[in-house]
């Protein structure tokens, strides 16, 4: 174990502040992998004199419990939990095929699609996402209280308000949006179709992530695009999709030929 010792003598008038500073980290050291206590001791020979104590690492690496926000939709949550179970299977056994294959701790919070989409504001209201936002916000903080140590959402939609979402969380939450732009950067990508739900498609949000990575993102710019993605988007929420693959392709190159000279990656923003 390590431990880390350190002594302060805080300003007389300032003391109160500093140890209220600590007070109000000490439950975000909970979520800290690895980390086992911290203590404090004040002198008793100089009464001023602060003595901190704490073990931030164990031997053995603790276990991290992943959230999942999930439900918008159900596909991409099984999706999600599979994926991350199986990858970590491939991980363990190619590091020792004799040893029995170990799979993360998860959580699922799988929220009502219909509803969710019914809670969906009108950019430039904020009053008209307040619902919108508390539902999906109140979902990870029961992932919070179950002792996730981190979240991804499995859904692209709830990104588009994923600053207002996480205000008041306390554990990270995976911010997808960002992770595909820096992907796409480190692919060398310098345009994408984004193909997604009504909201994504439009959304500025997932627009200035791209930006920021140097990328030209943008929907089809033709309605009837538009539309055919939204329906295939509906299949695929009721878990049906047979041709999607050749759909998909289909659309993204007519809608290729009319906006862009170079050929983009595509962005599947749906879920």
């Amino acid at each position: 174990m390590i431990a880390v010792i350190f002594e302060v003598l805080p300003h007389t008038h300032t003391k109160q502040t500093y140890l209220d500073m600590a007070a109000a980290l000490r439950p975000k050291l909970d979520h800290v992998d690895g980390f086992i206590s911290i203590e404090r001791f004040q002198s008793l020979s100089d009464p001023g004199k602060i003595l901190s104590l704490s073990a931030p690492m164990a031997d053995t690496p603790q276990r991290r419990k992943i959230g999942i926000l999930g439900g918008t939709g159900w596909p991409s949550t099984v999706h999600y939990y599979s994926e991350l179970c199986r990858r970590s299977e491939s991980r363990e056994l190619q590091s020792d095929p004799t040893r029995s294959p170990t799979t993360p701790e998860m959580c699922i919070e799988s929220l009502d699609l219909r509803y969710a989409v019914s809670l969906i504001g009108v950019d430039g209201d904020e009053s008209s996402w307040q619902q919108f936002d508390d539902y999906h916000r109140a979902a990870l903080k029961r992932l919070q209280a179950s002792d996730a140590n981190f979240v991804v959402m499995a859904s692209n939609t709830p990104h588009h308000r994923y600053s207002a979402i996480i205000s008041g969380v306390d554990i990270p939450v995976l911010n997808l949006f960002d992770a595909v732009a820096r992907h796409c950067q480190a692919e060398g990508y310098r345009d994408v179709l984004i193909m997604g739900t009504a909201l994504t498609m439009r959304s500025q949000v997932l627009r200035d992530a791209f930006a920021a990575k140097g990328i030209n993102a943008s929907a089809p710019a033709d309605a009837n695009h538009r539309e055919a993605v939204l329906a295939l988007i509906s299949a695929l929420q009721r878990g049906n999709s047979q041709g999607a693959a050749r759909s998909i392709a289909a659309i993204a190159r007519e809608a290729t030929k009319r906006q862009s000279k170079a050929t983009p990656a595509v962005c599947l923003a749906c879920t």
